[in-house]
């Protein structure tokens, strides 16, 4: 199974163009990061018409694991603008961006191998839910 990155910030010269974003990755992908293991790049979500909407989010397949996570801590030399993240499930999502919402350092909240991780300064737990996120979360700031 190709592992799996999404990306954001990337806009293309017209509304279909999914050949313009796969050229426009892969370039990315070579010159910025210095990689050139990609396998595919798409669009997703609906189209933009509007000139002030910002541009879909690109799906990027990868056929080793490593490539995909050499490039998720390369991340960081990306110019402004452009963000690149795992493509976590909608329950995975959500839990992410509650914990996030609800915790002071946005940095002790992240992502590993499509799992939400809490790192309280002392140890590194995996977020199963709402419920568990608010719980630990309220807990480590008392």
């Amino acid at each position: 199974m190709p592992a799996k990155i999404s990306t954001r910030g990337h806009a293309s010269k017209s509304t279909d163009a999914l050949n313009d974003s796969q050229i426009n990755i892969e370039g990315l992908v070579r010159e910025v990061l210095q990689f050139d293991i990609l396998v595919s790049a798409s669009r997703i979500g609906k189209v933009n018409n509007f000139l002030d909407q910002r541009p879909r989010a690109i799906i990027m397949r990868f056929v080793r694991y490593c490539t995909r996570q050499m490039i998720l801590r390369n991340k960081k030399k990306l110019e402004r603008g452009t963000f690149i993240n795992e493509d976590l499930t909608k329950s995975n999502l959500s839990i992410f961006e509650y914990a996030r919402s609800i915790c002071v350092e946005k940095n002790c909240i992240y992502t590993s191998n499509g799992k939400v991780m809490y790192n309280d300064g002392k140890k590194r737990l995996e977020l199963f839910s709402i419920q568990h996120a608010k719980g630990l979360i309220d807990d480590g700031r008392d």
